[in-house]
């Protein structure tokens, strides 16, 4: 239905965004006012940036499907609105979930996902997700469309046991096909119980963790207290471009150790 009231000349690239990725849900009552000046309509108003008051209004939906972009997995059973307003568009999500394939499903609360300057060329999307749910989960879908965050600090979803809580702020463009070096991204993932079946990278055991991990797709540090190799330890790592760890064991006996090296 938006995409029917949508006018077709006007912000191609946000409504192609509507087309290609909105896929199922009942909407309403709700309401869209359209305003176009004169030199926005036909081919002339192709690529122009809309005035502020050019589309209005607000449209609830439920039982939503739709995914961020086609690489990205498919967020279902959404609840929340659509909001049109000063040139921009507003995906509010109140809740949803999002399923890993053969693993389980995640929660989504309270996320967003904005698309401004509707009719500029080069369009972006700015996604603010907030997902929480087993750790197996969440490594997988890291490492979904672009991404390969779990994969690259050698995580095996299927090995990995524990909750996490996962914040995540990104820029995504809204063209055709993406790659990792497209998307800016920044993260907080708070795990609980975390522990891995086998050797992470570096070879060591991880164990009962509760860890802090932060940072963005190319830097990240990781801090906590964990289990490694059987040994109470307090982590504080940073990983990335100049990658470096320092590892405090908490020895009870005979004496506590000072911070080691790995």
């Amino acid at each position: 239905m938006v995409n029917a009231l949508w006018p077709p000349l006007v912000a191609r690239q946000a409504r192609n965004w509507f087309q290609d990725n909105i896929k199922t849900g009942l909407v309403g009552p709700g309401q869209l006012r359209i305003k176009l000046p004169k030199d926005h309509l036909g081919p002339q108003g192709r690529d122009r940036m809309l005035p502020p008051d050019s589309l209005i209004g607000e449209i609830p939906f439920r039982f939503g499907m739709f995914s961020p972009t086609p690489e990205l997995p498919l967020v279902r059973r959404s609840s929340g609105f659509v909001r049109f307003a000063d040139a921009a568009v507003l995906v509010s999500l109140k809740q949803a979930e999002v399923t890993a394939a053969g693993i389980g499903s995640a929660g989504i609360e309270q996320s967003y996902f904005r698309i401004p300057d509707l009719g500029r060329p080069g369009a972006v999307g700015y996604l603010d997700l907030r997902l929480a749910g087993p750790a197996p989960v969440l490594a997988q879908l890291s490492n979904s469309g672009p991404l390969n965050i779990a994969a690259d600090r050698g995580l095996a979803p299927k090995d990995i046991s524990g909750e996490g809580q996962l914040e995540l702020f990104a820029e995504i463009p809204l063209g055709n096909r993406i790659t990792r070096d497209d998307v800016h991204a920044e993260f907080k993932l708070d795990l609980a119980g975390f522990s891995s079946a086998t050797p992470l990278r570096g070879g060591r055991r991880v164990s009962n963790a509760n860890l802090t991990v932060s940072g963005t797709l190319e830097e990240q540090d990781i801090s906590g207290d964990a289990v490694i190799d059987g040994i109470p330890a307090r982590i504080q790592i940073h990983s990335g471009r100049q990658e470096s760890a320092s590892t405090c064991l908490l020895y009870t006996s005979p004496s506590p150790r000072d911070c080691n090296e790995y």
